[in-house]
């Protein structure tokens, strides 16, 4: 009997081993956080693969309707300067498919910055530069109109879109992410010279935006400036809001530094149907066993994984957590 007991015994401890009974809490936990990074990171890659896709389809259009422009017109590019007429025409041709590609790709934004100013006269003419900025303004509602950051306004309101709140006729060069780094690489091939600018915040607003940007150049070596989309903290917080089973799960996409994480340089979503928090300030990694980390800063502390990842070839590495 006693033997027959142990039997039992044994036959029951060992259906509930394969059944994953004995499982640990943590490796429960991970399994649940890695089953979720793997769909985030699938999402992520995939969505920043399409933008770059698109953005550098954009520059490759841009340029050729410049191009034609200028041979229609007989016009080199350096006539467009302080040629407002010019300028202005350019943009009300350009408005259309610029809608239609913010409609068309998943951003909040899209631009063309054209390397010409409408008065170079002016004492920043040397870092002001032409050209359209159309955004969606906002992802909290159900009603979230395009505006015009920058460009006419009076092409902009003749096509019932009104002016952003901080709207200006041209372009800062000096408050352009990444711009040094954009004339360097402007007469590579787009599909090497493309790149994701770091989170930044735009001029006169609090909103934190990334933008893709991809150089505009001619076949003789003539830049005409740079395209692309932008990717606003509204629209990643919509946008990548995730299903999920876990309670208060959080996401987020920081540049990568080793054993550190800074809130501040990213974005951050939540689950789709729950509430989420995210952590603030700077972080510190430390190994907590069974393949799980623990994100330490003045606050509460916040069990996860993470992995480091590639968004463009010229765009340092950025790390899901």
């Amino acid at each position: 009997m006693l033997l027959l007991a142990c039997l039992l015994l044994l036959v029951l401890v060992t259906g509930m081993f394969l059944l994953g009974q004995f499982n640990s809490t943590e490796q429960s936990t991970f399994d649940a956080l890695d089953m979720q990074m793997e769909v985030y990171e699938k999402d992520i890659i995939n969505h920043f693969d399409s933008i770059a896709a698109a953005g550098v389809n954009l520059s490759a259009n841009m340029t050729t309707f410049l191009e034609s422009y200028l041979h229609i017109h007989e016009l080199s590019f350096a006539d467009l300067t302080d040629n407002s007429e010019r300028i202005t025409k350019l943009q009300s041709m350009m408005l259309e498919p610029l809608m239609q590609q913010l409609k068309q790709e998943d951003c909040s934004g899209v631009f063309v910055m054209l390397d010409t100013t409408i008065n170079s006269t002016l004492p920043d003419a040397d870092t002001s530069r032409a050209g359209m900025y159309l955004k969606i303004n906002g992802y909290k509602s159900t009603y979230n109109p395009v505006t015009l950051l920058r460009g006419d306004a009076e092409i902009a309101r003749a096509n019932d879109i009104m002016p952003h709140r901080q709207w200006k006729l041209e372009f800062d060069t000096t408050a352009f992410p990444s711009y040094g780094d954009i004339l360097a690489d402007a007469l590579l091939p787009t599909v090497k010279s493309y790149r994701f600018t770091e989170i930044s915040t735009l001029p006169g607003t609090e909103e934190e935006v990334m933008l893709l940007t991809v150089p505009m150049a001619g076949d003789d070596g003539t830049y005409y400036g740079v395209c692309g989309f932008e990717i606003s903290e509204s629209y990643f917080m919509s946008y990548y809001a995730q299903p999920t089973k876990v309670d208060y799960l959080t996401y987020l996409l920081t540049p990568f530094h080793p054993g550190t994480v800074d809130t501040a340089e990213g974005f951050s979503c939540g689950a789709s149907d729950g509430y989420y928090r995210a952590p603030q300030g700077q972080l510190k990694i430390r190994d907590a066993g069974n393949n799980l980390l623990v994100f330490e800063g003045d606050e509460i502390p916040y069990l996860g994984v993470s992995r480091k990842i590639t968004l463009s070839p010229n765009t340092p590495d950025y790390m899901l957590s």
